[in-house]
């Protein structure tokens, strides 16, 4: 709905679910009508963002209302979206699991492709899987042939500028990520891995805005955890401890299952002489990764960061608890 209220402009907007009537989403924009086309371009903005949010949830949301013998591949697609909001060990299992449902449903379908490939680069980085080579010949195999059938699908540049971002392939993960936000400047996921790939490309002074920017474009994500971690991560790398300690903090208050995010706090809080919290964090680490260790970090670092992670690791492996040294079977 719209009025206008002497040089104001009031606009209402509300989404609905057809099917059940339910309310989803209601934002309201009160502004002073004299740059109307400057306000056209807020309002827009704003409502694609959030619109885009609420709408992904609600499509999350109804899909686990039907049985998974009944999902169409795109379907199978948004539930396996769902199983990694809250990303650990079994949630990426899941995960993997439902993409690679979805491409026997459909193999010609690019964003299973590129979420299997997404979901295997991941899994090889967090040292998740049992052929961390294997999985990522086979990620980059699907990435081609997604990137052939689908070369200008925001949600394929996306996927598969992420998984390269996070195996070693920062440049082509750049120019993927970077394309993806030119299809759709409103996706706050794609500058969110942007800011990350510049990290593991040494370049966390330019992947630091991309993060922030992630976080002002939605900051009610259900993946906000990561944003703040690749904050905490550009940070660290830049030696703003007390601020990478904060954005550490902010990631484990959305979610405290990832250990990532127990990894920057470490290093946030090792980078300020706080050995005893560093240690605890770590601690934090390894309850949420049974396998939790110096040699896992080691291995992860060395196929994502291009410098093999050496600024953390400088800062932590000193401190490291001689009990987390090796991981547990």
């Amino acid at each position: 709905s719209l009025r206008k209220i002497g040089e104001r402009l009031r606009v209402t907007v509300q989404l609905i679910e057809a099917s059940s009537g339910q309310h989803i989403w209601a934002e309201q924009y009160d502004r002073a009508f004299a740059k109307i086309f400057e306000l056209q371009d807020e309002i827009t903005n704003g409502i694609a963002v959030a619109l885009g949010d609420e709408i992904f949830q609600a499509e999350m949301a109804r899909a686990n209302t039907i049985p998974t013998d009944n999902l169409d591949a795109w379907g199978l697609v948004v539930r396996g979206s769902q199983a990694i909001i809250s990303w650990n060990r079994e949630s990426s299992t899941e995960a993997l699991a439902l993409f690679r449902a979805a491409l026997d449903l459909d193999p010609n379908y690019a964003l299973a492709k590129a979420e299997v490939a997404r979901s295997l680069c991941w899994r090889a980085v967090v040292i998740w899987s049992d052929d961390p080579a294997g999985d990522l010949a086979t990620a980059y195999t699907l990435g081609k042939e997604a990137l052939k059938a689908a070369p200008n699908d925001p949600m394929v540049l996306w996927a598969l500028g992420g998984c390269y971002g996070v195996s070693g392939r920062t440049k082509e993960g750049i120019r993927l990520l970077e394309k993806a936000i030119s299809k759709q400047p409103n996706y706050a996921q794609a500058p969110a891995v942007l800011g990350e790939t510049l990290i593991f490309d040494g370049q966390p002074a330019r992947g630091l805005p991309y993060a922030d920017k992630a976080i002002r474009l939605s900051p009610k994500s259900p993946y906000i955890y990561h944003y703040e971690m690749y904050r905490a991560m550009a940070l660290c790398e830049l030696g703003q401890y007390r601020e990478a300690e904060q954005a550490s903090q902010n990631s484990l208050k959305s979610y405290d299952g990832w250990y990532w995010s127990w990894l920057m706090m470490a290093s946030a809080l090792a980078g300020q002489g706080d050995i005893e919290g560093a240690k605890q964090a770590l601690y934090g680490a390894r309850n949420t990764e049974p396998r939790f260790s110096l040699d896992l970090v080691r291995e992860s670092f060395a196929i994502a960061f291009k410098n093999d992670g050496k600024n953390p690791l400088a800062l932590l492996e000193p401190i490291w608890p001689k009990d987390l040294l090796t991981a547990d079977e």
